[in-house]
Order: structure tokens, then C-alpha cells, then sequence
């Protein structure tokens, strides 16, 4: 779900039912196909938000949220432009409601590792794991924390504050009082549209301070700050997510009740899930000690002084992958063919491995090539719209690298003169959407819940990259 901004429930509207009678197709092939998402308390989800989005801009002692941020992002909504985002109505509610009623797993962040077994169940992955981020004494006391008081709502919370949150949210006051007051001594801009250095409450608001809410520009000052308690902060960002609250609940009840019905074998997958993640943390490590020229002749790969690849023309992405900084097993560069590029899609959507140490180590287990028959990220809607143009296709290859076999591929592309034009697919797609809408009761129940918002007047952004 591409959440960049708008004012649209683009995912809700198009995106949505397209997924469902994909999932209809792939699974009457044969294939397992399955809807799943994460969800977070809506409270740590919005002071995550702030941390990534907001930070020194408004630090968390004056910030008061935009308004189900979660339930927000999950309909391709904004959540930026604090001051002008408004409640999600009842309409919104009953809509996301829907569409994860449609979903065949949302999970938990705060069960994780949960999540992830019933994940593999449904996926058909016998022996799942992944490499553990920060996973030291204090994150880990700090999470099984969370676990405890995420199953409880705001009235709670609010009335009786576990201090395990109220310490994080002090941590985090603190860090932001700091940066904001950095911000303002160093006269930062950012993309701040107001005089350097001042909060941005007027993209980033509202600004609670004392003298009442307000979403001019102001200045930061150091003894109101200090002055807001981590209760106080807590009260204000439960007023918050009126709708984020009840969705979450919902969702995590049933997600519990998964948890049950997956018997006492669950804790057991889940040691050795985090087992198997140890040992994977060891393999990285070990593989980070070795040098990358030995590990690249052992590929056959060749590491770039000045790698570059630019995706639809849009700003390149150039590294040199002998900097120190620059880890190639941790992005899989030896065996991935062209993938050392960036996860900001326009510099790279033709490659295929992100830059995070999540995907070390370097299996070396089969060199991986992907191939297109046109760049899809170019931004050329006339082609499709006007042209016969067929859409992008990629075919991904897998040769074994440790002894001698038959590469191993996905279907092949069909040929330029054999491929149907993009227009008429879409045209053969949609006729059969509305005829899926109504023979699917679950399509059914999204198109009743999503009545309320309007249609585009035209379908020309199905053929926009962006």
C-alpha cells in the first residue's frame, strides 16, 4: 500500500478489489494466494509516526497527532498535513472494518514471531526464520512489556498507566525536546515552509502549548516543554484514534483467538523460530568477517566502484560497493545480479533486494537475475492509453551456484508480438471484476462498504507509475 499522500481511499476503492479477484484466479489455479497485513497499537504507531515523519519539527511534548493515522495509511490516506486531517467518519470505520474482515491473517507487531508461524502455515514455508534487529536484554524486556499492556484500551490505560509506557514516552520526549531545541539553535529548515528554526505547526500540528492549540509557527521553548508530563501526552494521543482504537481491538481478539486455536505447538515453533533466527545471526556475522573480494570470486559477481541504475528516468541511484560502509552480504549483492539498488522505488524498481542487513547473510546459494521487457518505471501513460504498449513483465532466474544445475525460472514473458496490449487487459479485467462483484459475497460486502466513496471521474491514473 503506497502511502505517500492524497486525500483519496485510492486502496479501499480500486486497489482492493483487484487483490480479492486475484486472489480468487490464483487460488482456482491451484496456487496459494493470501491477504495479510500487520497491525501496531494505534499508540505506538503514532509515536512511531512521529519519529520517522515529525520529530525536532514538533517535538512530542507539543504534538498533538493526526487524527487514526493507522486506519488512515491503510486506505492510502495521508496522515501528513497534521492541522487539516480530520476524523475518519463512521463510513471509514465500517470500510476498514470490511476490508480486513476480507484479509486471511492480520496480525500483531507486539506478537510478532507469532504471526510469522501462522504466516508460514498459510504461505506453506516449513521452516521460517529471519534475522533478529536489535535484539538485546533491554528491547527484548522492553517488548514482552508492550505484549502486557497493548491488550488494554485507552480508558484503561489513561486511568491507570503502566510505567513501562509512560518511561518510553518520557524517552521519547526527552530525545525530541533535545533535537527540537538543536533545531531551533541551528535555525534548521527542512521542509519547513515557515522562518528557519521554528516549529512547524502549521505542517506538523497542531501545537498544544500553553497558551492554548495553535497551528501558526512558533518557537520552541525548553521550560514549557519540560513542564508537559508523560500522562499528559498520553491523554492527548488517546484522543486520537477514535477509530484506530476499536479497529485495532477487534483485530487483535481475533488474531488471539488464532493464537489459541494453533494449540500449544505455537510457543514451541515459536523457540525454535527464534532459534533458527540466532543461528542465522551467527551465519551473518561469521560471513561479515570474511572479504568481499573472496566472497564475490566465489559468486562470480563483481562488485562497482560507481554502481549505477536509474529506473523511468527518475534520480539514479549510484554507490561504490567497495565503501566501507557498504555491506554487499547483507544486500545479497553477490549472488543477486543488479540488485545494489536503493528501496526508494524511482532509483531502482528494476532492481530486487533492499539495502537491509535483514538479508544477511549471502546464501550464495544461486546467483539471481531479473529481467524486463520494458522498464517499469517509466512514466509514459500515453503508451498504454493511446499505444498498444503490453504491460512491464519480468522473468526472475535462479542458477545454482555450489554444484552444477538446470537454471531455474518463472514462466517466460510472452513475446512482443504476442503480448496483449495493456488497454485491452484492462478492459477484459474490468468486465470480469464486475461480474466477480457479483457472484463474491466478500467482494459483495467491500463494494457495499465502500458506497460512500465517490469514483474518479476517469480511470487515466491506472496507467500513472505514480
Amino acid at each position: 500500500i503506497h502511502i505517500g499522500g492524497g486525500g483519496y481511499e485510492q486502496f479501499l476503492k480500486y486497489t482492493l478489489p483487484d487483490l480479492l479477484l486475484l486472489r480468487s484466479k490464483l487460488r482456482a489455479a491451484g496456487c496459494r494466494c493470501n491477504l495479510v497485513t500487520l497491525l501496531r497499537h494505534p499508540l505506538l504507531q503514532h509515536l512511531s509516526w512521529h519519529r520517522h515523519f515529525v520529530n525536532e519539527r514538533v517535538p512530542l511534548c507539543f504534538w498533538n497527532s493526526p487524527h487514526d493515522c493507522q486506519s488512515r495509511m491503510s486506505m492510502a490516506l495521508a496522515c501528513h498535513g497534521g492541522p487539516s486531517v480530520r476524523p475518519l467518519t463512521r463510513d471509514h470505520r465500517t470500510a476498514v472494518q470490511a476490508m480486513w474482515d476480507a484479509f486471511d491473517l492480520v496480525g500483531m507487531t507486539e506478537h510478532f514471531d507469532s504471526f510469522l508461524v501462522l504466516l508460514a502455515d498459510l504461505a506453506g514455508l516449513q521452516r521460517p526464520f529471519y534475522r533478529i534487529q536489535l535484539g538485546t536484554a533491554e528491547t527484548t524486556a522492553a517488548r514482552e512489556a508492550t505484549r502486557r499492556w497493548s491488550a488494554r484500551t485507552c480508558a484503561s490505560l489513561t486511568a491507570d498507566p503502566p510505567q513501562a509506557l509512560l518511561e518510553y514516552i518520557r524517552k521519547r520526549m526527552a530525545a525530541t525536546a533535545k533535537a527540537a531545541a538543536g533545531f531551533r539553535a541551528r535555525k534548521g529548515k527542512g521542509d519547513s515552509r515557515g522562518p528557519a528554526g521554528m516549529m512547524d505547526c502549521a505542517g506538523y500540528g497542531p501545537c498544544e502549548l500553553p497558551a492554548g492549540s495553535t497551528t501558526q509557527y512558533s518557537w520552541f521553548e525548553r521550560d514549557q516543554c519540560d513542564a508537559v508530563t508523560a500522562e499528559a501526552v498520553l491523554s492527548r494521543l488517546c484522543g486520537r484514534i477514535a477509530s484506530d482504537e476499536p479497529l485495532y481491538l477487534t483485530a487483535r481478539e481475533r488474531f488471539e483467538q488464532r493464537r489459541r486455536a494453533a494449540g500449544a505447538s505455537l510457543p514451541q515453533r515459536v523457540e525454535l523460530l527464534r532459534a533458527e533466527g540466532a543461528a542465522l545471526e551467527e551465519r551473518a556475522m561469521r560471513q561479515q568477517a570474511e572479504r568481499p573480494s573472496d566472497l564475490a570470486a566465489a559468486a562470480g559477481a563483481r562488485l562497482k566502484r560507481a554502481y549505477r541504475m536509474s529506473s523511468g528516468g527518475g534520480v539514479p541511484w549510484v554507490v561504490d560497493e567497495h565503501a566501507s560502509w557498504y555491506k554487499p552480504h547483507e544486500r545479497a549483492r553477490y549472488s543477486c545480479v543488479n540488485c545494489s539498488g536503493d528501496v526508494v522505488p524511482e532509483k531502482d524498481l528494476v532492481g530486487c533486494w533492499p539495502l537491509w542487513p535483514q538479508f544477511g547473510p549471502d546464501e550464495l546459494e544461486f546467483r539471481c537475475v531479473r529481467r524486463w521487457t520494458s522498464d517499469p518505471g517509466e512514466q509514459a501513460p500515453h503508451k498504454y492509453m493511446q499505444g498498444r504498449a503490453p504491460l512491464p513483465c519480468w522473468r526472475t532466474c535462479w542458477t545454482p551456484l555450489k554444484s552444477p544445475g538446470a537454471e531455474r525460472c518463472t514462466a517466460a514473458c510472452p513475446s512482443a508480438e504476442s503480448a496483449e496490449p495493456a488497454v485491452e487487459w484492462r478492459a477484459r479485467w474490468d468486465a470480469e471484476l464486475h461480474s466477480f462483484k457479483e457472484r463474491d459475497g466478500t467482494a459483495r460486502d467491500v463494494e457495499r462498504a465502500t458506497g460512500f466513496i465517490r469514483r474518479l471521474p476517469n480511470s487515466d491514473f491506472f496507467w500513472s507509475v505514480y
